[in-house]
């Protein structure tokens, strides 16, 4: 039934985005140290700080735009299609992913800003999905089990970085791995249940 298959499909994307939501908060430190310390250093001697205030605020900013996906998601789960907004949203962030792996400078902060929001963006419609599709005497379990996947599986996130960034003395290729893992789960999610109208217009009834 749809139950099954909505869960099935979010168990993959909660899985990945295990690893690439709670993944970035690991790397970003070492990844604006390679990649975004030149720039900082120079906004920083224009303002006659250290480069590494520059840097600090930069991860703060990034952090702090990350929040502001989950309105995004909710906005989106309200007005639109719940499958294509879900699909959008890891289609787009796959893209940044892309981008991400090669980018230094203000194009590395900005990219991994919108990374960081898409992130959240996706959950909203996350929950809002299990709790339309799910039966109501599951949907407290299904709720459980999405945290141990998302939580349980993020872990997997610092070995795998250490072991890329051990490797090949850079992110790069996390990313490319994670914009693979991305665009399969929207591919993933084609199968999930088609909604002919609106939920706002739907929940008005």
């Amino acid at each position: 039934g749809h139950a099954g298959r909505v869960f099935g499909v979010l168990a993959l994307s909660i899985a990945a985005g295990g690893l690439i939501v709670q993944g970035l908060p690991y790397v970003l430190p070492k990844l604006f140290d390679d990649r975004f310390s030149d720039a900082a250093d120079v906004l920083a001697a224009a303002l006659g700080l250290g480069g590494a205030s520059i840097v600090g605020a930069a991860i703060f900013s990034v952090y702090a735009l990350g929040t502001l996906g989950n309105f995004l998601g909710g906005w989106l789960a309200d007005r639109v299609s719940l499958k294509w907004a879900y699909i959008s949203v890891w289609l787009a962030n796959t893209m940044l992913l892309a981008l991400l792996s090669a980018a230094f400078g203000w194009s590395a902060f900005a990219l991994a800003a919108a990374v960081a929001f898409l992130n959240t963006a996706a959950l909203p419609v996350e929950n809002v999905m299990l709790s339309r599709w799910t039966p109501q005497a599951w949907r407290g379990r299904m709720f459980g089990l999405k945290f141990i996947l998302a939580f349980g599986i993020s872990g997997l996130s610092v070995p795998a970085a250490a072991f890329v960034y051990d490797r090949y003395a850079d992110f790069g290729l996390l990313f490319v791995a994670g914009a693979a893992i991305g665009l399969s789960v929207a591919a993933v999610a084609l199968i999930l249940p088609p909604e002919r109208r609106p939920v706002r217009a739907q929940a008005a009834e």
